[in-house]
């Protein structure tokens, strides 16, 4: 689940001393002159195709959520609440709760070889906790030294119990920091954590290279400028942007380790509930990131094309989400469920489809699609 939003809603996005708390339209807009990524100039071809995933909460339901993940035709999904009680007919990421920074940290990590002795052939990789550049998921000001060590501890113990298992760091959350007893920048937080040791105590670096309202090809410095093309309103990015990931990977470059490949175990866009929503539940925080119901599929078909061409070292990317919607109760009778989480979902609180898992279910080339 993305807190990112929740927390503070004027200094989470605060760039370059811009607050982007903006009221984006859910247009799709234009990104101006947008360059290829800097790093990793001369990187080689990629070695395989982009492996796709999406979480899915329904898992251990009595619904068709399952099935739905299934038509998809993806290779993994993300999964939370329980281990799966069989082998599912995917490649399963498990998300790992973190401890608090006071709880037995010993005892923390017996779990974890508990779970990865029992569940060795049903889950095939954990991602050792959530966005800990964050207080609200740490449990105390973030701190990536201490985060390091306890990726440390959770390497060695999962692949004594199981070799096979694969280790991904947490997925880290998307802010430019101005409060540091509340959020740590995900940039800063990457550089300590190498600073401390990290590397080579993990299979994967974990991202969350969520679009915000910009498309998935703008650049994370560049400038986004809505319709109407005369007289149009242009804003920067500052960083809140898909391609964020590159200023990451940058980061792992720079530490050397380019051998390490990087998962976004989180990304998509949010779009625009009903106006008796506006005002309840989270939204006052998320409102200026929604985009249409047709922009979000746009947006998801393009973030997977523009991967797959540019990033090599980018190896599973999990769509944010298949079916939250279905499991947020509603805030009153009159409105659906009002809930975020729900509308980054893909699938209607009933568990018909949305546009973007029509397009995804489809034939339809990857991106051939515009809002």
């Amino acid at each position: 689940m993305q807190r990112w939003a929740k927390l503070v809603p004027a200094w989470l996005f605060l760039s370059m001393g811009v607050v982007l708390l903006l009221p984006i339209l859910s247009c799709p807009g234009t990104a101006i002159a947008p360059r290829p990524a800097v790093i990793e100039a001369t990187a080689p071809a990629r070695e395989s195709p982009l492996a796709r995933g999406i979480h899915v909460k329904g898992v251990n339901y009595d619904d068709d959520s399952l099935d739905k993940a299934i038509a998809l035709g993806w290779e993994w999904i993300k999964i939370y609440d329980h281990p799966p009680a069989e082998r599912l007919p995917f490649k399963v990421l498990y998300r790992v709760n973190l401890p608090r920074p006071d709880e037995d940290w010993n005892e923390w990590a017996n779990y974890r070889r508990i779970d990865a002795e029992l569940y060795a052939g049903r889950i095939d990789a954990y991602e050792i906790g959530n966005e800990p550049n964050l207080s609200v998921e740490w449990g105390a000001p973030p701190d990536p030294a201490a985060y390091a060590e306890l990726l440390k501890l959770a390497y060695r113990t999962i692949k004594a119990a199981d070799p096979n298992a694969l280790i991904v760091s947490a997925g880290l959350a998307p802010v430019n920091a101005a409060d540091p007893t509340q959020a740590m920048s995900d940039l800063d937080f990457l550089r300590q954590m190498y600073a401390h040791g990290a590397k080579g105590h993990f299979d994967a670096l974990g991202v969350h290279p969520f679009g915000f309202a910009y498309p998935p090809e703008i650049e994370p410095d560049g400038i986004f400028c809505r319709p109407p093309l005369r007289d149009r309103e242009c804003t920067p990015v500052g960083g809140q942007s898909f391609r964020r990931a590159e200023w990451l990977r940058q980061i792992m470059v720079e530490a050397g380790d380019a051998e390490t490949p990087m998962w976004a175990t989180e990304f998509g866009w949010i779009i625009r509930p009903p106006v008796c929503c506006w005002n309840r539940s989270d939204w006052p925080v998320w409102r200026w990131q929604a985009v249409s119901e047709g922009t979000q599929a746009a947006y998801i078909l393009r973030a997977f094309v523009y991967a797959e061409a540019n990033w090599p070292w980018m190896k599973v990317m999990f769509l944010w989400n298949l079916d939250f919607s279905r499991y947020t109760p509603s805030d009153r009778e009159t409105c659906p469920p009002c809930e975020s989480m729900g509308w980054f979902s893909i699938l209607n609180p009933d568990g018909s489809p949305r546009r973007a898992y029509r397009q995804l279910t489809s034939s339809r080339p990857l991106g051939s699609e515009r809002p």
